[in-house]
């Protein structure tokens, strides 16, 4: 039904309608409020409609903008969105913009936003957006280009960006049942993301078609309800917390993945720095100096992630074995095989070490051969 707006935000010129359970959603549960033709430019006729929690005043709701071109509060598959996400505490925002206008728009339409966070009480640093198939290809490149935006849900759509934010967690979802000129797209985005070590989730939904979401079906409704979740979670203080105190270690394994290690070492030691005795770090700053063959660092940066408590005390030693077999240290080299032999299951392997070139030497000395004796 709808409410008089007499005192109801008039600066808005707005409606104010009590909404109808959305999709999917239980019948008996009131789903949303919505605020309705709300001037968000100024000067321009284009509109936007806000779904939001029936305890709005209560509380502050994460946002979620439904990106797409024209006006997307005349589609059902972006209002039943907007208005499950109203039901699940976000405020639900569809939009109209006009061709060629689409970046300007988004742009007015997030500085409206924050400039009336209070009337609709809405938290513009909790904003996130869902993209899905052609919308997908300048929504992701929005987003990864607006450090305002928080978080992303991406349906069966990709884009050809170049850099991939670390502090901007995507869900990416797949319909297997798609194009598979689309999928192959997809699958690129998400094998680059990953490589960028960026916080991309991928999930593959393997019986779904394109658009599926306009399918009345439980198991649909479900996903819907998983991807709100995601957001819920990616959009804590907490969640991007980890990524701003993090991003040294982000950025180290991404160059290290992608075989840039006098970037990784840099990435790293700045890590150290800002998180000292950090014994993973030290782990992985002692395995690039293996990489670089410089074999008395790679002992030093070990052995200060076995003072600092590393678990990965197999791994270690089986590096360590081989820097101080490379420095002709062999008893060294013997004490962490006694490591490796005291570990069991398999760490300590005779034939890893038989003729191999790099263990040439020391397999050769009287003192291996003498722990041969002892263990056998």
């Amino acid at each position: 039904m709808k409410i008089s707006t007499i005192g109801i935000l008039t600066y808005f010129s707005c409606q104010f309608v009590i909404g109808q359970p959305g999709y999917g959603q239980n019948i008996k549960e009131t789903a949303h409020i919505l605020i309705a033709d709300l001037s968000y430019a100024p000067g321009d006729s284009v509109k936007a409609d806000i779904y939001l929690p029936v305890n709005y005043k209560t509380q502050v709701s994460p946002i979620l903008i439904f990106f797409g071109e024209g006006d997307t509060r005349k589609f059902s598959h972006y209002t039943n969105w907007a208005k499950l996400a109203a039901s699940k505490g976000f405020a639900g925002i569809v939009y109209s913009s006009t061709e060629n206008k689409g970046k300007e728009h988004f742009t007015a339409l997030l500085n409206f936003l924050v400039a009336n966070r209070n009337s609709f009480q809405i938290d513009p640093q909790q904003l996130a957006i869902y993209a899905g198939s052609g919308n997908a290809t300048e929504g992701l490149a929005l987003a990864n280009n607006n450090i305002r935006i928080k978080a992303a849900i991406i349906f069966y759509g990709s884009s050809p960006i170049d850099h991939f934010r670390i502090d901007l967690p995507v869900l990416l979802i797949r319909s297997g049942l798609d194009n598979t000129g689309l999928n192959r797209k997809l699958d690129t985005l998400a094998f680059r993301a990953l490589q960028a070590n960026a916080p991309y989730t991928i999930v593959n939904i393997n019986y779904a078609e394109h658009a599926f979401e306009d399918i009345q079906d439980p198991q649909i409704l479900s996903i819907m309800t998983r991807s709100l979740d995601f957001l819920q979670l990616s959009l804590q203080p907490a969640s991007q917390k980890n990524y701003a105190e993090m991003k040294s270690e982000i950025e180290a394994m991404r160059e290290l993945y992608n075989g840039n290690l006098d970037s990784a070492l840099n990435s790293f030691k700045q890590a150290l720095k800002n998180h000292p005795g950090n014994n993973e770090t030290e782990r992985q700053i002692g395995n690039i100096y293996i990489e670089m063959k410089n074999w008395s660092l790679a002992i030093e940066a070990y052995n200060a992630a076995i003072e600092h408590g590393n678990w990965r005390k197999g791994e270690i030693a089986k590096k360590k074995c081989l820097a101080f077999a490379a420095t002709n240290q062999f008893d060294s080299a013997i004490s962490e095989m006694r490591v490796l032999k005291s570990i069991g299951f398999g760490w300590f392997n005779q034939d890893d070490y038989t003729n191999n070139s790099l263990f040439q030497a020391l397999t050769e000395s009287a003192s291996y051969k003498k722990f041969l004796k002892e263990i056998n």
